[in-house]
């Protein structure tokens, strides 16, 4: 980087005198997941109908002059004992400038995150959180290093996605947010733009035991030491078609095995497939489940919420975020 662009980043942040800004990482819910082979390093191929919703982990984003890192996490005690550099946000912050050529950062985080997404339900918390960390940065230094690089707009995002993917297969989405159709490990992100689908409302049933990550791929793996390359026809005329009816697409080729590991999970599915019945799916490989309420059918998402929260489940309703 030329000592014009190291001064004019510092200038920026000079501007902001320290201000922190307000961001919201939305969580997501995988209105449909479904497994299309497995490469040989051991990633499934997927083809995935990503939405984000109003549930949302709430970050304030401030940049030093010095590089210094700080993050502060409320709750307190909330992802108590993970070390600084593991965690996405500051991962996130790295590989951005990494990308561009910076073997350290120009400048420092300062970063408050307050957390409302349960941890461990499949509902991408952390990858959003890093996701709103690159878009910030995207928006606040992007211009210059464009300036700098000759970029164009398009290829600026997509080295921004190459940092994102570094981060972990869900990020690349979790930069984008809104609807996608997600392929491969998580790299190819189509964003649907100005589409909007129904039913838009939507009840997130979290059950009090997580699902571990490793435990459900080596479940995974044993249980289909086999997978087939095909493809999501189903999901491709949906995206090719325009169509915004979602019934019909509502699936998890997860759903199987995270039932095995978690009975919470199978009976919180019954129970909200006997009001929802064809709406109703897990999200991701956690614990965490959805339905999405038709409208006019207010009082019955209700109802659920209500028998859900006196058998232990964490209830959130939200809607879904199209852009």
């Amino acid at each position: 980087m030329s000592e014009q662009c190291f001064h004019k980043i510092r200038a920026i942040v000079d501007s902001f005198a320290g201000a922190a800004m307000p961001v919201v990482a939305p969580a997501k819910i995988n209105l449909r997941l479904k497994v299309l082979g497995r490469r040989d390093d051991g990633y499934h191929l997927l083809s995935m109908l990503n939405c984000a919703t109003s549930l949302c982990d709430e970050l304030g984003i401030s940049f030093l002059s010095d590089s210094q890192i700080e993050l502060s996490i409320e709750p307190h005690g909330t992802l108590q004992g993970e070390p600084l550099e593991t965690n996405l946000v500051v991962r996130a912050f790295r590989e951005f400038w990494s990308e561009f050529g910076f073997k350290q950062p120009p400048v420092g985080l300062r970063c408050g995150l307050t957390k409302r997404i349960p941890i461990g339900g499949g509902l991408g918390g952390g990858s959003s959180d890093a996701g709103a960390v690159l878009r910030v940065l995207t928006v606040v230094f992007g211009p210059v290093l464009r300036a700098e690089l000759e970029l164009s707009p398009s290829d600026f995002s997509d080295r921004v996605a190459a940092a994102a993917l570094r981060c972990g297969a869900d990020v690349p989405y979790a930069y984008l947010g809104g609807l996608c159709w997600v392929s491969g490990i998580g790299e190819q992100v189509v964003h649907l733009t100005g589409r909007r689908v129904s039913p838009e409302r939507v009840v997130i049933l979290v059950p009090r035991t997580s699902v571990n990550t490793r435990a459900f791929y080596e479940s995974f793996r044993r249980l289909h030491p086999l997978v087939p390359r095909g493809e999501d026809t189903r999901l491709k005329s949906f995206v090719d078609s325009g169509e915004g009816e979602l019934t019909g697409l509502v699936e998890n080729d997860f759903e199987a095995t995270v039932c095995g590991l978690n009975p919470e999970v199978a009976e919180g599915l019954a129970l909200a497939r006997s009001v929802f019945p064809h709406t109703t799916a897990l999200t991701g490989s956690g614990s965490a489940l959805f339905s999405l309420v038709p409208k006019g059918r207010e009082t019955d998402m209700s109802n659920l919420s209500t028998l859900a929260q006196e058998r232990g489940y964490a209830v959130y309703p939200t809607c879904l975020i199209f852009d």
